[in-house]
Protein backbone atom coordinates (compact mmCIF):
# COMPACT_ATOMS: atom_id res chain seq x y z
CA UNK A 1 0.00 0.00 0.00
CA UNK A 2 3.17 2.27 0.57
CA UNK A 3 4.48 1.35 -2.36
CA UNK A 4 1.43 2.40 -4.40
CA UNK A 5 1.07 5.78 -2.64
CA UNK A 6 4.81 6.70 -3.77
CA UNK A 7 4.32 5.94 -7.40
CA UNK A 8 1.26 7.69 -7.24
CA UNK A 9 3.06 10.67 -6.12
CA UNK A 10 5.90 10.84 -8.38
CA UNK A 11 3.18 10.06 -11.23
CA UNK A 12 1.44 13.53 -10.24
CA UNK A 13 4.94 15.22 -9.90
CA UNK A 14 6.15 14.11 -13.45
CA UNK A 15 2.93 15.82 -14.96
CA UNK A 16 2.92 18.97 -13.49
CA UNK A 17 6.40 19.33 -14.62
CA UNK A 18 5.49 18.65 -17.96
CA UNK A 19 2.91 20.68 -18.24
CA UNK A 20 4.76 23.56 -16.21
CA UNK A 21 7.52 23.43 -18.96
CA UNK A 22 4.54 23.33 -21.97
CA UNK A 23 3.18 26.40 -20.51
CA UNK A 24 6.60 28.44 -20.14
CA UNK A 25 7.57 27.84 -23.55
CA UNK A 26 3.70 28.76 -24.89
CA UNK A 27 4.48 32.23 -22.75
CA UNK A 28 7.40 32.98 -24.57
CA UNK A 29 7.57 37.00 -26.36
CA UNK A 30 8.14 36.54 -30.32
CA UNK A 31 9.69 39.34 -31.49
CA UNK A 32 8.19 41.63 -34.47
CA UNK A 33 7.81 40.50 -38.05
CA UNK A 34 8.95 44.02 -38.96
CA UNK A 35 12.56 43.26 -36.97
CA UNK A 36 12.86 40.01 -37.93
CA UNK A 37 16.06 40.34 -39.69
CA UNK A 38 17.21 42.69 -36.87
CA UNK A 39 18.39 39.02 -35.10
CA UNK A 40 20.71 37.06 -37.17
CA UNK A 41 19.98 33.05 -38.02
CA UNK A 42 22.09 30.59 -36.94
CA UNK A 43 22.88 29.51 -40.78
CA UNK A 44 23.75 33.07 -41.30
CA UNK A 45 26.68 33.00 -39.42
CA UNK A 46 28.53 30.31 -41.47
CA UNK A 47 27.61 32.50 -44.80
CA UNK A 48 29.83 35.39 -43.48
CA UNK A 49 32.76 33.50 -42.48
CA UNK A 50 32.77 31.84 -45.92
CA UNK A 51 32.82 35.34 -47.98
CA UNK A 52 35.42 36.44 -45.75
CA UNK A 53 37.22 33.70 -46.31
CA UNK A 54 37.12 33.32 -50.15
CA UNK A 55 37.75 36.89 -50.36
CA UNK A 56 41.25 36.47 -48.57
CA UNK A 57 41.82 33.57 -50.52
CA UNK A 58 43.98 35.44 -53.02
CA UNK A 59 47.13 35.79 -51.39
CA UNK A 60 48.74 38.42 -52.15
CA UNK A 61 46.54 40.69 -53.59
CA UNK A 62 45.60 40.39 -56.98
CA UNK A 63 47.48 43.27 -59.84
CA UNK A 64 45.51 45.66 -61.09
CA UNK A 65 43.56 44.30 -63.79
CA UNK A 66 42.61 41.19 -62.46
CA UNK A 67 39.81 40.29 -59.21
CA UNK A 68 39.65 37.22 -56.67
CA UNK A 69 36.85 34.52 -57.25
CA UNK A 70 37.54 31.50 -55.62
CA UNK A 71 40.68 31.88 -54.46
CA UNK A 72 41.46 32.37 -58.03
CA UNK A 73 43.01 35.72 -59.81
CA UNK A 74 40.58 36.24 -63.20
CA UNK A 75 40.56 38.97 -65.62
CA UNK A 76 38.41 41.96 -64.35
CA UNK A 77 37.54 42.48 -67.85
CA UNK A 78 34.46 40.40 -69.40
CA UNK A 79 34.52 39.49 -72.11
CA UNK A 80 38.43 38.87 -72.09
CA UNK A 81 40.76 41.75 -74.11
CA UNK A 82 41.75 41.06 -77.34
CA UNK A 83 45.39 40.47 -78.35
CA UNK A 84 47.11 43.56 -77.78
CA UNK A 85 45.14 44.82 -75.76
CA UNK A 86 45.61 45.07 -71.29
CA UNK A 87 43.18 45.02 -68.98
CA UNK A 88 42.81 47.76 -66.73
CA UNK A 89 41.60 48.25 -63.07
CA UNK A 90 38.37 49.33 -63.91
CA UNK A 91 37.19 46.47 -66.46
CA UNK A 92 38.11 48.60 -69.35
CA UNK A 93 40.59 47.52 -72.23
CA UNK A 94 43.30 49.76 -73.51
CA UNK A 95 46.05 49.32 -76.14
CA UNK A 96 49.30 48.42 -74.57
CA UNK A 97 50.86 51.78 -76.34
CA UNK A 98 48.76 53.53 -73.66
CA UNK A 99 48.70 51.11 -70.78
CA UNK A 100 52.22 51.05 -70.31
CA UNK A 101 53.35 54.22 -69.03
CA UNK A 102 57.41 55.37 -69.62
CA UNK A 103 58.39 57.50 -67.20
CA UNK A 104 59.56 60.90 -68.63
CA UNK A 105 63.30 61.54 -68.77
CA UNK A 106 64.22 64.85 -68.25
CA UNK A 107 66.90 66.38 -71.26
CA UNK A 108 70.03 67.21 -70.31
CA UNK A 109 70.95 70.47 -69.24
CA UNK A 110 72.30 72.44 -72.47
CA UNK A 111 75.71 73.52 -72.53
CA UNK A 112 76.96 76.75 -71.30
CA UNK A 113 78.17 77.25 -74.86
CA UNK A 114 75.10 76.69 -76.45
CA UNK A 115 73.02 78.93 -74.13
CA UNK A 116 75.68 82.04 -74.81
CA UNK A 117 75.55 81.44 -78.38
CA UNK A 118 71.65 81.39 -78.46
CA UNK A 119 71.73 84.34 -75.96
CA UNK A 120 74.13 86.23 -78.19
CA UNK A 121 71.79 85.39 -81.76
CA UNK A 122 68.72 86.49 -79.34
CA UNK A 123 70.34 89.43 -78.75
CA UNK A 124 71.56 90.30 -82.30
CA UNK A 125 68.03 89.72 -83.59
CA UNK A 126 66.45 92.50 -80.97
CA UNK A 127 69.30 94.75 -81.69
CA UNK A 128 68.34 94.54 -85.66
CA UNK A 129 64.69 95.26 -84.83
CA UNK A 130 65.32 97.89 -83.00
CA UNK A 131 67.93 99.65 -85.97
CA UNK A 132 65.07 98.72 -88.14
CA UNK A 133 62.42 101.21 -86.13
CA UNK A 134 64.92 103.82 -85.62
CA UNK A 135 65.74 104.04 -88.98
CA UNK A 136 62.56 104.21 -90.08
CA UNK A 137 62.64 107.67 -88.47
CA UNK A 138 63.51 110.78 -89.78
CA UNK A 139 66.51 111.29 -88.57
CA UNK A 140 68.95 114.53 -87.97
CA UNK A 141 72.95 113.52 -88.47
CA UNK A 142 75.89 115.78 -87.71
CA UNK A 143 78.89 114.17 -89.84
CA UNK A 144 82.50 114.98 -89.38
CA UNK A 145 84.56 114.24 -91.92
CA UNK A 146 87.89 114.86 -92.95
CA UNK A 147 89.13 115.23 -97.05
CA UNK A 148 91.85 114.09 -99.16
CA UNK A 149 91.31 116.00 -102.87
CA UNK A 150 93.44 115.52 -105.48
CA UNK A 151 93.92 117.29 -108.56
CA UNK A 152 95.78 119.74 -110.09
CA UNK A 153 96.65 121.16 -106.91
CA UNK A 154 95.96 119.23 -103.50
CA UNK A 155 93.48 120.18 -100.56
CA UNK A 156 92.65 119.01 -96.97
CA UNK A 157 90.59 119.96 -94.42
CA UNK A 158 87.52 119.21 -91.95
CA UNK A 159 84.28 118.85 -92.82
CA UNK A 160 81.22 119.29 -91.24
CA UNK A 161 77.64 118.98 -92.64
CA UNK A 162 74.16 118.23 -91.27
CA UNK A 163 72.35 115.59 -92.94
CA UNK A 164 68.47 114.32 -92.84
CA UNK A 165 68.09 110.98 -93.60
CA UNK A 166 64.95 108.13 -93.45
CA UNK A 167 64.65 104.98 -94.68
CA UNK A 168 61.86 104.15 -96.78
CA UNK A 169 61.10 100.45 -96.52
CA UNK A 170 63.65 98.13 -94.40
CA UNK A 171 66.72 98.56 -97.23
CA UNK A 172 66.12 101.63 -98.76
CA UNK A 173 67.05 105.17 -97.06
CA UNK A 174 67.30 108.61 -98.41
CA UNK A 175 70.01 110.96 -97.19
CA UNK A 176 70.57 114.58 -97.97
CA UNK A 177 73.86 116.42 -96.12
CA UNK A 178 74.78 120.32 -96.34
CA UNK A 179 78.19 121.71 -94.83
CA UNK A 180 81.73 123.19 -95.87
CA UNK A 181 84.97 122.58 -95.62
CA UNK A 182 88.51 124.55 -93.61
CA UNK A 183 91.55 123.48 -94.67
CA UNK A 184 94.31 124.02 -97.02
CA UNK A 185 95.91 123.75 -100.50
CA UNK A 186 99.42 122.90 -101.36
CA UNK A 187 100.55 122.34 -104.64
CA UNK A 188 100.68 118.49 -104.44
CA UNK A 189 100.66 116.36 -100.99
CA UNK A 190 104.27 116.08 -100.03
CA UNK A 191 105.28 120.04 -101.01
CA UNK A 192 106.67 122.22 -98.18
CA UNK A 193 107.35 125.19 -100.85
CA UNK A 194 103.86 127.06 -100.70
CA UNK A 195 100.67 126.26 -98.78
CA UNK A 196 97.15 128.52 -98.61
CA UNK A 197 94.30 128.13 -96.54
CA UNK A 198 91.00 127.27 -98.19
CA UNK A 199 87.33 126.70 -97.41
CA UNK A 200 84.20 124.81 -99.39
CA UNK A 201 80.51 124.98 -99.44
CA UNK A 202 79.54 121.17 -99.71
CA UNK A 203 75.92 119.52 -100.70
CA UNK A 204 75.30 116.02 -101.60
CA UNK A 205 72.35 113.81 -102.01
CA UNK A 206 72.53 109.92 -102.06
CA UNK A 207 69.88 106.98 -102.50
CA UNK A 208 71.12 104.14 -100.00
CA UNK A 209 70.61 100.69 -99.73
CA UNK A 210 70.45 99.44 -96.35
CA UNK A 211 71.19 98.43 -93.68
CA UNK A 212 71.81 95.15 -95.10
CA UNK A 213 72.70 94.25 -91.82
CA UNK A 214 74.59 97.31 -90.69
CA UNK A 215 76.05 98.35 -94.00
CA UNK A 216 74.92 100.99 -95.92
CA UNK A 217 75.62 101.64 -99.49
CA UNK A 218 74.97 103.77 -102.57
CA UNK A 219 75.98 106.62 -105.38
CA UNK A 220 76.41 110.16 -104.54
CA UNK A 221 75.50 113.11 -106.33
CA UNK A 222 77.98 115.54 -104.76
CA UNK A 223 78.87 119.52 -105.59
CA UNK A 224 81.42 121.86 -103.87
CA UNK A 225 82.58 125.07 -103.98
CA UNK A 226 86.13 125.68 -103.10
CA UNK A 227 88.10 129.63 -102.17
CA UNK A 228 91.41 129.99 -102.03
CA UNK A 229 93.74 132.72 -99.95
CA UNK A 230 95.65 133.34 -102.95
CA UNK A 231 95.54 132.14 -106.21
CA UNK A 232 98.93 130.67 -107.27
CA UNK A 233 101.00 128.61 -105.02
CA UNK A 234 105.06 128.42 -105.39
CA UNK A 235 105.77 124.72 -106.83
CA UNK A 236 109.75 124.43 -107.07
CA UNK A 237 110.55 121.54 -104.89
CA UNK A 238 111.74 119.85 -108.24
CA UNK A 239 112.89 122.44 -110.26
CA UNK A 240 116.76 121.61 -110.80
CA UNK A 241 117.20 125.42 -111.92
CA UNK A 242 115.95 126.63 -109.23
CA UNK A 243 113.38 128.96 -111.44
CA UNK A 244 109.94 129.56 -110.09
CA UNK A 245 106.81 127.17 -110.82
CA UNK A 246 103.35 128.62 -109.73
CA UNK A 247 100.36 125.85 -109.75
CA UNK A 248 96.80 128.00 -110.21
CA UNK A 249 94.79 127.51 -107.14
CA UNK A 250 91.55 128.79 -108.90
CA UNK A 251 88.23 129.64 -106.77
CA UNK A 252 85.14 127.79 -108.25
CA UNK A 253 82.51 125.37 -108.32
CA UNK A 254 83.25 121.18 -108.87
CA UNK A 255 81.26 118.71 -108.74
CA UNK A 256 80.49 114.64 -109.93
CA UNK A 257 79.69 111.11 -108.48
CA UNK A 258 80.45 109.44 -105.45
CA UNK A 259 80.24 105.86 -103.82
CA UNK A 260 79.13 106.41 -100.43
CA UNK A 261 79.31 103.22 -97.96
CA UNK A 262 79.37 103.00 -93.97
CA UNK A 263 78.27 100.74 -91.33
CA UNK A 264 75.84 102.25 -88.22
CA UNK A 265 76.54 100.93 -84.20
CA UNK A 266 74.68 100.89 -81.21
CA UNK A 267 71.58 99.42 -80.13
CA UNK A 268 69.33 102.02 -82.28
CA UNK A 269 72.22 102.47 -84.97
CA UNK A 270 72.98 106.20 -83.88
CA UNK A 271 76.71 106.29 -84.24
CA UNK A 272 77.76 105.42 -87.86
CA UNK A 273 81.30 105.34 -89.31
CA UNK A 274 81.64 106.50 -93.56
CA UNK A 275 83.55 106.58 -96.42
CA UNK A 276 82.98 107.80 -99.92
CA UNK A 277 85.01 107.58 -102.87
CA UNK A 278 84.62 111.16 -105.23
CA UNK A 279 84.95 111.63 -108.98
CA UNK A 280 84.63 114.77 -110.57
CA UNK A 281 81.96 115.08 -113.79
CA UNK A 282 82.75 118.98 -114.04
CA UNK A 283 85.46 121.24 -112.70
CA UNK A 284 85.86 124.87 -113.64
CA UNK A 285 89.34 125.13 -112.57
CA UNK A 286 90.56 123.04 -115.27
CA UNK A 287 88.13 120.66 -117.25
CA UNK A 288 91.73 118.51 -118.54
CA UNK A 289 92.48 117.61 -114.57
CA UNK A 290 91.53 114.73 -112.55
CA UNK A 291 90.12 114.97 -109.67
CA UNK A 292 90.09 111.77 -107.02
CA UNK A 293 88.56 111.92 -103.15
CA UNK A 294 88.64 110.35 -100.59
CA UNK A 295 86.47 111.07 -97.32
CA UNK A 296 86.18 109.28 -94.06
CA UNK A 297 84.24 110.34 -91.01
CA UNK A 298 81.74 109.88 -88.23
CA UNK A 299 78.18 110.55 -87.65
CA UNK A 300 75.74 110.41 -84.94
CA UNK A 301 71.88 110.86 -85.48
CA UNK A 302 69.24 112.05 -83.16
CA UNK A 303 65.50 110.87 -83.90
CA UNK A 304 62.98 113.89 -84.57
CA UNK A 305 59.62 111.66 -85.33
CA UNK A 306 58.12 108.49 -83.93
Amino acid sequence: MRIKNRLTELLIACILTFSTAVFAQENVPQPPSGNAEAIPSADAAPATSSTATTQSACIPKCRSGYICHAGMCIPACNPPCGQGFLCTADGECVAQQQAVMTPAIAPPPPSPHLVARQQARERKLRIRQQRLDEVKKIRIGIHMDWQWAFSEIYRAGFMGNLGFQKNIGNSFALRARMGGMLGYARPHMFSTADKTGCWAANVDIAPLFGPLGSFYIGPSFWFTYYWHNKNKLKNSDFDIYDTEEYEKANNGPIGGLALDMGVITGEKGNLGINWRIKTALFNEEDDDDTVIIFEFGLAYHFSVSD
